[in-house]
């Protein structure tokens, strides 16, 4: 699914609007994309005055069907996040966009649109950041990027894991940055968790949070039907409680000792973060 050379893309922003201080960052961004032989077309509803607000849900996800009925856009990034994403689900063309088979590209509050996009289109998407590409590791994901542009290696897509518990798991990959997965529970947007690899990863939080998020997914009975769980990142609680006390809550909080559970520290919110595909099979062990 790498061949978006010689092709045009959007750049979306569903959730939290940009300000004028990201412009220089993502016109960055468009020039690196177009020395890859890559084109962005920008949505109108990008840009606000002030971080925290968004264009009118309808606007957004006008902004984004437009890029799914245009056959000359060969994929959409978001370059948002923050909170507001989940407002435009209820305004998605779905049969367009599974008719249009078009990979969407996200991360955190995309969690909520890439879920919805592929429980309700059947379509893959993935869970990254395409302005990692001008953040501060910056060479080594061009380098990576470019090298799966021109299907040379997967290496963007196989971040380095290890098991907390279990050997191997095998399943759908669902999931994202857990606040805004659980945004989608008691929706028909939430995925179907039978079989499936659940991912997490959180960027802000205390251990507090994590502790509830997962109680929350258990009480839905998320940890006695999926295959296998793999956590990423939890930026801020790995920085102040440590990443042993990230896992052992893990561990603690799934309820079911039989659970496989793998945890990397390359996907998440870091600049030098991985990617992953939602709504394709991954296989670990």
């Amino acid at each position: 699914m790498g061949n978006l050379r010689g092709k045009k893309v959007g750049f979306a922003a569903c959730s939290d609007a940009l300000t004028e201080e990201d412009r220089e960052s993502i016109q960055k961004l468009d020039e690196v994309l177009r020395s890859m032989d890559i084109y962005p077309v920008w949505s109108p509803c990008m840009f606000r005055e002030r971080r925290g607000e968004a264009a009118p849900a309808r606007e957004r996800a006008k902004s984004l069907m437009d890029f799914y009925r245009n056959d000359e856009i060969a994929a959409v990034f978001d370059l948002s996040g923050g909170d507001f994403a989940n407002e435009v689900l209820e305004e998605l063309d779905l049969d367009c966009i599974a008719s249009a088979g078009k990979p969407f590209w996200g991360y955190s509050d995309l969690s909520t649109v890439l879920n919805a996009l592929w429980t309700g289109a059947g379509v893959p998407g993935v869970l990254y950041q395409i302005r990692n590409l001008v953040r501060e590791d910056g060479q080594a994901q061009y380098r990576r990027f470019s090298a799966w542009l021109d299907g040379e290696t997967e290496e963007l897509f196989s971040p380095s894991w290890r098991f907390l518990r279990g050997e191997k798991m095998e399943g759908t990959l669902v999931g994202g940055n857990i606040r805004c997965f659980l945004k989608l529970a008691g929706t028909h947007w939430f995925p179907d968790l039978n079989g499936r690899i659940l991912f997490l990863e959180s960027l802000g939080g205390s251990l507090a949070t994590v502790h509830t998020c997962l109680a929350q997914l258990r009480q839905m009975g998320a940890f006695e039907q999926v295959n296998g769980l793999l956590i990423g990142t939890f930026t801020k609680v790995d920085r102040v409680s440590g990443r042993t006390a990230v896992e052992e809550a893990v561990l603690e909080c799934t309820g079911n000792p039989y659970l496989p559970v793998a945890s990397t520290l390359q996907v998440g919110h870091g600049p030098d973060s991985r990617a992953l595909w939602i709504g394709e099979s991954l296989r670990l062990g």
